[in-house]
């Protein structure tokens, strides 16, 4: 199984360690199963590492719906295929990777800043209006009122 390859469930990722997964003792790809692993080498300080991942649902989606465009352009689409990919279906070049590591980190970037904004204003309010129910003042109801004989007491 090819470094960027994909592995078919948690269950066969972890517990993949004889040769009857496949023929390299690496679980057996499987791109519709849930949730998606994928299996990747992470390059860091001049060493290389092994690493698997799970999907989250929205991103196996995003994978799978990629490898359907990929497939519809007569694209290597299979476990050898690049998870990510340039237009031409090779392996993204770092510039590429690079770019997208940018976009996504302002992305994720603003979102923290809205956060930490909401967070603060909420914060604010309650520290000037108090705990949520503190300035509560029950509204008076009417009070039964006891008769005695047809007269007020």
């Amino acid at each position: 199984m090819p470094a960027n390859g994909w592995c078919c469930s948690p269950r066969s990722a972890a517990g993949c360690t004889s040769a009857s997964c496949c023929g390299c003792g690496s679980a057996t790809w499987g791109r519709w199963t849930k949730p998606l692993a994928v299996r990747y080498q992470q390059r860091l300080g001049g060493g290389v590492t092994e690493r698997i991942t799970f999907l989250s649902f929205p991103a196996r989606q995003a994978v799978l719906d990629h490898l359907e465009q990929r497939r519809r352009a007569d694209l290597q689409t299979g476990p050898d295929a690049p998870l990510v990919s340039g237009p031409d279906g090779r392996p993204a070049s770092r510039a590429t990777v690079a770019r997208a590591r940018r976009r996504a980190n302002a992305v994720i970037g603003v979102g923290s800043r809205l956060n930490v904004e909401l967070c603060r204003t909420t914060g604010e309010f309650f520290r000037e209006w108090g705990l949520p129910g503190s300035r509560f003042i029950p509204a008076p109801t009417a009070t039964a009122v006891a008769t005695q004989g047809g007269e007020r007491v």
